[in-house]
């Protein structure tokens, strides 16, 4: 997993996830280090787990897209 360079989740139907989960993602991001672009179709999220996320994403050392 850790040579993984792209990551799309893309559920059939909008999903929407919870802070906890959100956490949950952001902490799997940290053990993807050569991870460059992260995609989440379809996918809702609270405020707080957005913003988590985001703060994941820039403090990432690869990732460079999100779609």
């Amino acid at each position: 997993m850790t040579a993984l360079e792209e990551l799309d989740f893309v559920p059939w139907e909008t999903v929407y996830l919870d802070n906890t989960e959100v956490m949950i993602i952001t902490a799997m991001m940290s053990r993807l280090p050569v991870l460059r672009m992260f995609g989440l179709w379809n996918i809702g999220m609270e405020a707080a787990g957005f913003r988590a996320f985001m703060e994941a994403a820039k403090e990432h050392p690869t990732l460079t897209e999100i779609r």
